[in-house]
């Protein structure tokens, strides 16, 4: 959205850098495809949904004195050192993670959901933390403070953290991916959907943040139309529904 054009904007501004340097590609935005808004004129790497993360590594780039070009190749010093950070903050070593390629052009690592959900628990703790110092709280105060940022209007960042009320920090991944932790229990959860099924991802999240016990009943109607979807047929008769019908086990 304009917003979100307007933070990568800054951010190159400050590193003297211009939008070419993007190697993240560039597609429709999603707020179009949700109808929220129309189209820009002119659509550049700016608008890919990954364009604040590849401003960022730049930047660190710029910072470090680091090659630009590059920036990308799993060697580049910039990417070994995500990979090791990446690591350190879900209790695993640099080469237990799955290396794969994002569609963003970027390294992207796979791990078990238990790390992941370790690490979001780290990020949403608030405390200082003994590796990363004050990086994780103010992390996930500014996820919090601007849920808007972290995804967009319709979106289920968006939603979710702000029904929230400041105590959730969450984000969606490709292919069914949503990471969950709230800052005043220290805890957090990972979801997987196999298909990629978003529908899917939305109703789990929500049904796992009930069955956790961490809604009341504001948050519970405000989440209610992530919970579950109609299915209608192409007169407009609805005929089934997409919902979550598991049941949580509690570990021994």
């Amino acid at each position: 959205e304009p917003m979100h054009v307007e933070q990568v904007q800054s951010m190159l501004d400050k590193t003297g850098l211009d939008t070419k340097r993007l190697q993240c590609g560039c597609h429709v935005p999603y707020y179009v495809e949700l109808g929220v808004g129309p189209a820009p004129a002119q659509i550049d790497e700016r608008h890919h949904n990954c364009s604040g993360k590849h401003s960022g590594f730049l930047a660190a780039c710029v910072q470090q004195g680091l090659p630009l070009h590059n920036y990308l190749a799993p060697a580049h010093p910039l990417q070994q050192a995500i990979r090791r950070d990446v690591a350190r903050a879900v209790g695993l070593a640099p080469e237990q993670l799955k290396a794969g390629t994002d569609g963003c052009s970027a390294p992207n690592y796979a791990m078990p959901l238990a790390h992941l959900a370790r690490g979001y628990a780290r990020l949403a703790s608030g405390a200082a933390d003994a590796e990363f110092g004050e990086s994780f709280a103010q992390l996930s105060a500014a996820m919090v403070a601007h849920p808007d940022l972290v995804s967009g209007s319709g979106r289920n960042d968006f939603a979710f953290m702000r029904a929230g009320r400041g105590d959730w920090v969450t984000k969606v991944g490709a292919d069914g991916v949503q990471a969950f932790a709230s800052k005043s229990r220290g805890q957090a959860f990972a979801v997987k959907i196999s298909d990629g099924s978003k529908i899917a991802l939305h109703a789990a999240t929500v049904s796992v943040l009930d069955q956790l016990g961490w809604m009341d009943a504001r948050q519970r109607e405000e989440l209610r139309p992530w919970r579950a979807e109609a299915i209608a047929n192409g007169r407009g008769t609805r005929v089934g529904e997409r919902k979550a019908v598991f049941a949580l086990e509690t570990g021994a």
